[in-house]
């Protein structure tokens, strides 16, 4: 197994050459040979890094995520257990949408993604949860759900419906302009 070694040794600053300052190469060799035997003889190492643990989670976070079209969730609505169905709503624009919620108003980026985990909730107790079209109908779903549910929610959203990123994306083809 690979590993690299954490070096935790306590320096203090006046050990910390200043900027601008003539460095000794002997100096640095010798913090060197220091470092290595600190190494070989395992102290002053709290902790080590898995380099094939590592290179395996990267590997994992680059496989496909599965697409989900929604999930059942358990959590409390006006203080009692309910059932939550919550995923992205299909066949429009949520970013349309909250435009047209938002109107000349020009919400932060924390307003935008609480009103998307709103949109998101679909059922709750088998019942459909009417669209959003305003403030006043999101504060009100807001309010029924709780601070916590919300909270847990967009967590939730963010978790299995990632934003796209420019990774995701791909541009195929640039045209340039003729002057």
């Amino acid at each position: 197994m690979a590993t690299i070694a954490v070096l935790t040794e306590k320096i203090s600053p006046d050990q910390i050459p200043q900027a601008g300052a003539q460095v000794d190469a002997e100096d640095i060799k010798a913090r060197r040979a220091a470092a290595h035997a600190i190494f070989e003889q395992g102290e002053g190492s709290d902790r080590t890094i898995d380099l094939e643990k590592l290179a395996s989670e990267e590997i994992e976070a680059t496989k496909p995520k599965e697409r989900v079209e929604s999930l059942l969730i358990r959590a409390p609505v006006n203080g009692a257990p309910a059932e939550i169905e919550f995923g992205p709503p299909s066949g429009i624009s949520l970013s349309m949408r909250l435009a047209t919620i938002s109107g000349e108003k020009n919400p932060n980026r924390m307003e935008l993604y609480l009103l998307r985990t709103l949109m998101h909730v679909r059922k709750i107790n088998g019942d459909p949860v009417t669209p959003i079209n305003s403030q006043v109908e999101a504060t009100f779903l807001a309010n029924m759900l709780g601070d916590d549910t919300l909270n847990f929610l967009f967590d939730t959203m963010l978790e299995t419906w990632p934003p796209a990123g420019k990774g995701d994306l791909q541009i195929l083809s640039k045209n340039l302009r003729r002057p």
